[in-house]
């Protein structure tokens, strides 16, 4: 039994008015409609939150990402440095 069936078939057992079974609706689809909007906010918070930790999680990545970059890059310049060694080195024998 559903709720509106509840509703209705309290007021008609114990011979409420029409009014009563209106006033009751009213107040169910009244709850329901902040509950809707209760879920709403739940699910647009959820929503940030989620957006915030893929923002951070970017962030974090994009450094690591730097930092391997960074590093790749010195261990080219060692590499450059090593080979421009060599190459001066043989030039000189």
């Amino acid at each position: 039994m559903t709720i509106e069936d509840k509703i209705f078939y309290n007021n008609s057992i114990n011979g409420r008015k029409k009014e009563s079974v209106y006033s009751k609706c009213k107040e169910y689809f009244l709850m329901n409609s902040k509950c809707a909007k209760e879920v709403k906010i739940a699910v647009e918070n959820a929503l940030l939150k989620r957006d915030k930790e893929w923002e951070r999680k970017t962030l974090e990545r994009d450094k690591e990402w730097e930092q391997k970059n960074l590093e790749r890059d010195k261990e080219i310049d060692m590499l450059k440095e090593k080979i421009n060694k060599l190459v001066d080195n043989s030039f000189e024998m």
